[in-house]
């Protein structure tokens, strides 16, 4: 399921670029372009450009989430993701509050940029989806056997899903809940192939839409995971 998801989200997405990139190019070269129209298009190309090699950098991910696998700190990479997409400027005017607090046994098992998709992709979905000047909710706790990250966004329209499931089932179902997202699609094939899974759903109370992005605990991805050789 998740290389269908993957492959469709991914050939999405170069489709749309190739295209503006396409139609950039035919611009360019008419000749009533003027410098000033150039100069846009050029920084229009860039942009396409940084995506491009942005999507590269997520399925590079991917492909080595069962690579050179180390001991992480979730609380403290969730913290880091977020200080990095406020730095980026992709918050606009909704703002992320990390209740993280210091927890040394919020330890995952994977590779760090692996990771750090899965918590981003959620972390950019709830901010996108949620109502203008909103705060989105970003924390971390420890269960029996996993480290739960839980992202909540006040989202303007009411949440398509009326009970938490799979992201897997949202994204490939029949009904399509959020459309294939490449956000989303590159956040449940990275909890999966972590040994974890990732789930939508409405947030308590209402008036918002709740990810969830659960991993084993250290010791006990170390138990299982001797052989356990996860594929998409």
């Amino acid at each position: 399921m998740w290389t269908r998801l993957v492959a469709g989200a991914a050939a999405h997405d170069i489709n749309n670029l190739a295209q503006g990139l396409s139609n950039l190019l035919a611009l360019a070269s008419s000749p009533t372009a003027n410098r000033e129209s150039l100069d846009r298009y050029a920084s229009l190309a860039r942009d396409g450009l940084k995506d491009l090699r942005q999507l590269a950098t997520n399925l590079r991910s991917l492909a080595n989430a069962q690579s050179g696998a180390e001991t992480q700190r979730l609380d403290l990479l969730a913290v880091d993701v977020v200080t990095e997409l406020g730095a980026l400027g992709t918050m606009g005017d909704r703002a992320v509050d990390v209740s993280a607090p210091a927890d040394a046994g919020a330890l995952v098992e994977g590779p760090g940029p692996a990771l750090r998709l899965a918590i981003q992709s959620l972390v950019r979905y709830g901010v996108a989806a949620s109502a203008p000047l909103a705060r989105v909710a970003v924390s971390v706790a420890r269960e029996e056997r996993n480290v739960v990250l839980v992202v909540s966004a006040p989202t303007a329209p009411s949440p398509r899903t009326t009970a938490e499931a799979e992201l897997g089932a949202l994204l490939g179902g029949a009904e399509r809940e959020f459309g294939g997202d490449a956000g989303l699609v590159f956040a449940g094939a990275s909890a999966h192939l972590l040994g974890g899974r990732a789930t939508a759903g409405p947030a308590p109370g209402g008036g918002g839409l709740q990810f969830k992005l659960s991993l084993p605990r250290a010791e006990e991805a170390q138990r299982e995971g001797a052989g356990d050789v996860r594929t998409t």
